[in-house]
């Protein structure tokens, strides 16, 4: 954001809602109230933000006659809340020509996870905010740590693990 009137700045902070182009009618953080050195980069700490929902925010600047200028508009997406309760009751039935169906109980999570390992239990954990590719072929999906596969993301309750040998 530029200064571009010859007039003193009065406000400026960021602007924030769940549109885009938030204008100070929006939800306001003021930072300041005298003109800044120009460029000034500034931060501002928001709470309350809703779990998993899109925030748009940019800058605004008020200047002594009154007028509003904003910075680009930018985004970024909140996280989920975590959830309370894991998935439960997971069942593997018998492995069949290279397939094994497995299936359980949800959490009261948003989605669910569900990573394999080849011989040892599974030895890392997701992290939030993180993009995972899933892949019910066995060693297809993301990787996460060291021989951990994701094998399934979403909201379901089974997925049909597959490209598994009896060795």
């Amino acid at each position: 954001m530029e200064n571009n009137f010859s007039l003193a700045i009065t406000d400026y902070g960021i602007v924030w809602g769940t549109s885009p182009n938030p204008t100070t009618a929006n939800n306001k953080v003021q930072v300041g109230t005298t003109t800044p050195t120009i460029p000034s980069a500034f931060t501002a700490n928001v709470t309350g933000l809703s779990a998993a929902t899109t925030i748009y925010y940019r800058g605004y600047a008020i200047n002594s006659s009154a007028q509003t200028g904003y910075s680009t508009n930018n985004s970024f997406l909140t996280l989920a809340n975590e959830p309370t309760t894991q998935a439960s009751g997971v069942v593997c039935s018998t492995l069949q020509n290279g397939s094994i169906p497995i299936s359980w109980t949800r959490g009261n999570g948003s989605k669910c996870i569900v990573l394999v390992s080849a011989s040892l239990p599974v030895s890392s954990a997701p992290v939030d905010g993180t993009t995972y590719t899933f892949n019910a072929t066995y060693g297809s999906g993301t990787q996460i740590g060291s021989g951990n596969y994701v094998a399934y993301l979403g909201t379901g309750t089974n997925v049909t693990l597959t490209g598994l040998s009896t060795s």
